[in-house]
């Protein structure tokens, strides 16, 4: 029975037994999310800086135990090692880990267990050598007798360290064990450059091989860096951590390693990682783990119970509750579908949602034949392009596409779509779970109102390295009747279409209600007469080649 605060046993439910990463995240983490700011999961790529990403998303894990090995208090006190929280996210056929907190740069290692294919080390075998040779034996043997939780094989062994006090370069290892049968087995080691501000970043170099390794266990690049300027998250000590505390840090030692060199796990594949803060030698472990012990913990030492026996024989992690390993599960193969894509009316009356969405208006999907814009999709609001929604079935996260934006020339244009500039960056970007059109993954992407005007623009979406879908939306405010001679005009009788509907209600996709405040108005008409005249060309979308 949980003998703390009700929240804390929630806190501790989730955490503790199974972290999994699923497409509806669970409500307490979405609770705790949202007391941080941090329930509006922005659209972005991954930067392996040492820093969260909003790509990442939610936590898997986060810590439940104070560290007792030291509590961190940069810049001045860097004594002290803890793991907060635990990120991971798969994309463009790569995981990528960030575990926040702070690694003493005192040569203890942060210790990386990955289970990712069939077969591996239940029970941690003395037979790989590799790390540092110390005149008896490679420290790596001093792992033997590790038992994992039962479902946790042990493949592959990553691992960092960094010492000169915060001076030194951080480095890193990655061994393929192998099955723990070989003394030599596959190995490779990197480090960054001197850190900045306790900041560095660097990368173990595919085909490099580590000590006494038999040849390299990388066929690509795998990057890493570590941000150690946190001073907040656990105390130090061995209760019961504050799980908000815990997971507001954003900072820590962050990861990325090719899905090939794991193994090659297929889609729906899950793979299992167990975390820990350990010593130089590897056989004195700290109570940071990830998944997480439960309060009140010490350190485990050798034997399991906080004494140093040389090795780790004497830690059976079955011995304590719940799973100290998270997981993640490769997404699956197939690439993201797009069911929709319309325009959005931000600044029209009332909360965000699918009353705002042009449902009359639909972008150019770029397809096999030649494609020219029509007045059904083009848009004529006073505000501009402020706003659009992709719906996707098969999007797991928005980490797992990138979204590349250009705009036309404003006006009448001949410039072709290949040399278009950049448009302005999204004010925001938000994935909507089953929010969309048929219960489809809606992607909310918003802009400052007026940035795109009187001009076209493309949205190109990217998944695993390839565009799965080319956009295309017009705007020309006050246009009404359609396109005509190649181009758009508003003329008088765009003007006379809006007296017409004057004093109507208007939802989202009333085209006459050209300011979007839910009833055409003197203004509406003001709005189309100020653009009198004005052009645009009619778009003529290439086919695919």
């Amino acid at each position: 029975m949980c003998q703390v605060d009700s929240f804390s046993c929630l806190w501790a439910e989730f955490f503790v037994k199974g972290n999994r990463v699923m497409k509806s995240r669970n409500l307490f983490v979405t609770a705790i999310l949202g007391s941080l700011g941090l329930g509006n999961i922005a659209n972005g790529q991954i930067t392996v800086d040492g820093t969260l990403d909003a790509a990442y998303g939610p936590p898997i894990a986060v810590q439940t135990v104070e560290t007792n090995f030291g509590d961190a208090a940069p810049p001045g006190s860097l004594g002290g090692s803890e793991l907060n929280a635990a990120y991971a996210h798969i994309a463009g056929g790569r995981l990528y880990l960030l575990l926040t907190g702070n690694h003493e740069p005192n040569f203890n290692k942060l210790e990386v267990f990955i289970d990712s294919k069939p077969g591996g080390e239940n029970v941690v075998s003395a037979t790989p050598e590799y790390d540092f040779f110390n005149g008896g034996n490679w420290i790596s043997t001093n792992m033997q007798g590790l038992t994992f939780d039962t479902g946790f094989e042990l493949d592959y062994h990553l691992f960092s360290r960094w010492g000169g006090g915060g001076v030194n370069p951080y480095e890193a290892d990655f061994i393929d064990r192998n099955g723990g049968g070989s003394a030599m087995v596959p190995g490779a080691s990197g480090t960054t450059a001197a850190p900045l501000s306790l900041q560095a970043s660097g990368s173990i170099l595919a085909g490099s091989t580590g000590p006494n390794a038999s040849g390299s266990s990388l066929t690509q690049n795998l990057d890493f860096a570590i941000d150690n300027n946190n001073a907040a998250g656990v105390l130090g000590g061995t209760l019961a951590s504050d799980p908000v505390a815990a997971a507001a840090v954003t900072t820590g030692m962050e990861f990325s390693i090719a899905l090939a060199d794991l193994g090659n796990p297929g889609p729906g594949s899950t793979i299992k990682i167990c975390a820990a803060i350990n010593n130089g030698d590897h056989n004195y472990l700290s109570n940071q783990f990830l998944g997480g012990l439960a309060a009140p913990q010490g350190n485990l030492g050798g034997d399991g119970g906080g004494g140093f026996i040389g090795t780790l024989s004497g830690v059976n992690l079955n011995q304590f509750l719940g799973q100290q390993y998270f997981e993640i599960t490769v997404p699956g193969g197939q690439s993201p579908q797009l069911v929709s894509a319309r325009p959005y009316h931000e600044t029209f009356p009332g909360p965000d949602g699918p009353a705002k969405v042009d449902t009359s208006v639909s972008m150019i999907l770029r397809g096999p034949a030649v494609q020219s814009a029509t007045l059904s999709n083009v848009i004529s609001s006073t505000q501009g392009i402020n706003g659009v929604v992709l719906d996707f079935d098969q999007l797991n996260a928005l980490g797992d596409i990138s979204l590349e934006y250009k705009m036309s020339p404003p006006n009448v244009f001949a410039d072709p779509i290949t040399s278009w500039p950049d448009a302005p960056p999204p004010a925001s970007t938000e994935l909507l779970a089953d929010a969309g059109e048929a219960g489809s993954d809606r992607v909310l992407i918003k802009w400052t109102s007026g940035s795109i005007a009187n001009r076209y623009l493309c949205i190109k979406v990217i998944h695993a390295g390839n565009t799965i879908a080319e956009l295309y939306l017009g705007h020309l405010r006050g246009e009404m009747t359609g396109a005509s001679g190649g181009k758009f005009t508003v003329l008088v009788g765009d003007i006379l279409a809006v007296r017409t509907d004057l004093t109507q209600a208007k939802t989202a996709s009333g085209r006459t209600d050209v300011d979007k405040s839910g009833t055409v108005l003197v203004q509406d008409i003001l709005d189309t007469r100020s653009n009198l005249a004005k052009e645009l060309t009619q778009l003529s979308v290439p086919a695919l080649p």
